[in-house]
């Protein structure tokens, strides 16, 4: 079974979770200057979607390949490239899923997956998929999933976003909807993906490629991406449930919340795990 497909999302991603102004390029420069990549170095991104890690790339002529489960979020990412023709010839785009990615062994010199892999339905399949396309000598650069220590400011977290989440968790487990059974959508702490990682022969370092603050965000709003099925987490819930729920959630947020339309806003490190393939030296051993 793949992974979550992100569909119904390909609307509305770019407003709910597109970078700040001028993040997107420093990601890009950062990747580049931790990988030493040149331009003829061939990237791979798995889960490409609407295209906010890649577009910068392209921007640059890269030689970028994006995949992903949906087709509709990819359809975004063209007519965005559309705007760039001078980039948009070495960007190609494919249908693939994480865990049987349709590329040759050894292809690709830098591997990017952001915000995907606690998506997939076998984490340590994608991962494995990811070391067979890539060169020898070649990075995987995966997103953090350790949370960072967020700076408040303007409100006190009591009074911010954290506790509508816990709430609409709370109420889903009263409906029986209890999320820790879920095979996808948890996070992986990055200690299971280093191991993993170092089992398979990389070296894996922690860097952060940006820091950048939210845009300013209310509790109501949140309540409202729940109520809009903004988050995957929320897409299975049948719809009868996501009704009650969201019912629920909005109850409390006007009957208990201290805050409800006070902007939160949070500063935030976007760090990856950057792992290195060896280089296998045994044939030049042997020739020597």
């Amino acid at each position: 079974m793949p992974g979550v497909v992100f569909d119904r999302a390909s609307s509305c991603y770019d407003a709910t979770r597109g970078l700040p102004m001028g993040v997107p390029e420093q990601i890009r420069d950062q990747i580049v200057r931790c990988t030493g990549a040149g331009r003829d170095t061939r990237f791979l991104e798995i889960g490409v979607g609407t295209g906010r890690i890649a577009l910068p790339f392209v921007q640059i002529g890269a030689d970028y390949t994006g995949a992903d489960l949906s087709l509709p979020m990819m359809e975004v990412l063209r007519k965005k490239i559309a705007t760039v023709p001078e980039g948009a010839g070495r960007l190609k785009l494919a249908v693939a899923d994480a865990m049987a990615l349709p590329f040759a062994d050894a292809r690709f010199e830098v591997v990017i997956m952001i915000h995907v892999l606690h998506l997939v339905s076998d984490w340590r399949a994608a991962l494995h998929e990811c070391r067979r396309i890539s060169k020898e000598g070649g990075w995987l650069v995966i997103s953090s999933n350790d949370r960072a220590e967020q700076k408040r400011s303007g409100v006190t977290a009591a009074e911010g976003l954290r506790p509508v989440g816990q709430k609409w968790n709370e109420i889903m487990n009263e409906l029986g909807q209890s999320r820790s059974w879920q095979p996808r959508g948890q996070w992986i702490a990055n200690k299971e993906v280093r191991n993993v990682l170092r089992q398979m022969g990389a070296t894996v370092g922690h860097v952060t490629l940006a820091e950048y603050r939210h845009r300013p965000i209310t509790a109501r709003e949140l309540v409202q991406y729940h109520r809009d099925r903004i988050f995957s987490s929320d897409w299975h819930h049948s719809d009868d449930i996501h009704v009650m729920a969201s019912r629920r959630l909005e109850r409390w947020l006007e009957q208990e919340h201290p805050a409800p339309d006070t902007p939160y806003q949070e500063q935030v490190q976007f760090s990856v795990l950057l792992a290195h393939w060896p280089v296998d030296l045994s044939q030049d051993k042997g020739r020597s």
